[in-house]
């Protein structure tokens, strides 16, 4: 009888214990198909890892991956954790469609200043999404582009950027970040390729290769001359290369084609774009309007510290006054000019007879350019 008890309470405890262990291997094996599932059937979703090796007990391994193909970013996924051999502890957070910057009633001062530069600035960026800030000199652009960089950090309000307060960034925060300034320093009496493998030697990550990029932005056969003996454009170009070769997540580009002629313009701007189609963000601050069209998924309109208006930039030019219609006539010899609102177009009169009667000579019309808008809305130019 001893024994039958004795025989039941162990296989009690037995099988007492054991329940937390299926129930964790259940749930181990539930989050690995869920997380597969995931990268299979949203190929461009923010995948992070954390992994803690055994060997590394004290080191953690971070690892981001945008933006790439599904089945390089499952081989990756578990590449990463094989190399890493046993004794693994995994944790997986997987996001898509993710508020990579979050800002939320940010205020900052200089000290001494009377007045608050930035003043209750609210705005969120998604992954892989191209944002503009626009406004004329002295709006807050560079000062909340400093906020977002972790330079400026006494700031009021929540800014946050991959998901942690940037006032309580680490070192660790610009090996994901890239910034090109619009006026970039270098080392004068250091050579181009010199001052690329110097910055990127502060980096942890391996860097890429930087001939390829001199060669993309023309600079390959100035590669080794001395950057004192560059022009403004050729510094521009650069400066574009170096916020690129270590492969951040995140770019921030201060007036990237400013100094630039057309031809080189349009190279730094399809290496944006493509920077874009690997599921990169990039924070634009610019005055060119034409380029904050071309490239911006929606832009910001800054003016004293406020953000007046935010949107995608056919949307703005949507929501601005009615198309304008100028057409010119033939009357008697001579031509005279004319200019109606098109919902009014048909209603003109003098629109109607000229082409009733054959003497209507042309007609275009003059939509509402971006630069018509920020007047509209601000009420400022961007000077």
């Amino acid at each position: 009888m001893n024994q039958r008890k004795i025989g039941l309470r162990t296989l009690f405890c037995i099988r007492f214990r054991a329940i937390p262990v299926l129930t964790a291997l259940c749930l181990i094996i539930f989050i690995g198909f869920t997380a597969r599932w995931m990268v299979l059937n949203h190929p461009y979703q923010y995948v992070y890892f954390n992994i803690l090796a055994g060997k590394h007990p004290d080191k953690s391994f971070d690892t981001d991956y945008w933006g790439v193909a599904r089945n390089n970013l499952v081989q990756k996924l578990f590449q990463t954790i094989e190399d890493e051999q046993v004794n693994v502890t995994l944790v997986l957070y997987i996001k898509w469609g993710m508020k990579l910057i979050n800002v939320q009633d940010a205020f900052l001062k200089y000290p001494g200043a009377k007045d608050d530069t930035i003043q209750g600035v609210s705005f969120e960026i998604k992954q892989g999404e191209i944002f503009g800030f626009l406004g004329p000199s002295g709006a807050g652009k560079s000062t909340l582009q400093k906020i977002l960089t972790g330079v400026l950090r006494e700031y009021r309000g929540n800014v946050r950027v991959f998901d942690a307060e940037v006032k309580y960034r680490t070192n660790a925060y610009y090996e994901n970040i890239g910034v090109d300034f619009e006026f970039p320093n270098f080392y004068g009496k250091f050579t181009a390729l010199e001052n690329l493998k110097y910055f990127a030697s502060l980096y942890a990550a391996k860097q890429a290769d930087p001939m390829p990029l001199l060669a993309r932005v023309g600079l390959s056969s100035d590669a080794n001359k001395k950057v004192s003996g560059y022009s403004k454009g050729m510094k521009t170009r650069l400066g574009f290369v170096r916020c690129l070769l270590h492969d951040p997540e995140l770019l921030f580009l201060d007036e990237p084609t400013s100094g630039l002629d057309p031809a080189n313009a349009r190279i730094l701007k399809d290496m944006i774009l493509e920077e874009k189609s690997k599921g990169k963000t990039v924070i634009l601050t610019t005055h060119n309007m034409r380029d904050a069209e071309e490239l911006c998924d929606r832009v910001a309109f800054i003016v004293d510290g406020r953000i007046k208006a935010i949107d995608a930039p056919a949307a703005l030019r949507r929501s601005g006054a009615d198309t304008r219609v100028e057409y010119s006539v033939i009357m008697k010899g001579t031509e005279t000019r004319h200019i109606c609102l098109l919902s009014k177009l048909g209603a003109a009169a003098e629109f109607r007879s000229a082409l009733d009667a054959g003497t209507l000579k042309s007609i275009h019309s003059k939509e509402e350019t971006l630069e018509d808008v920020f007047i509209a809305l601000t009420g400022r130019r961007l000077l």
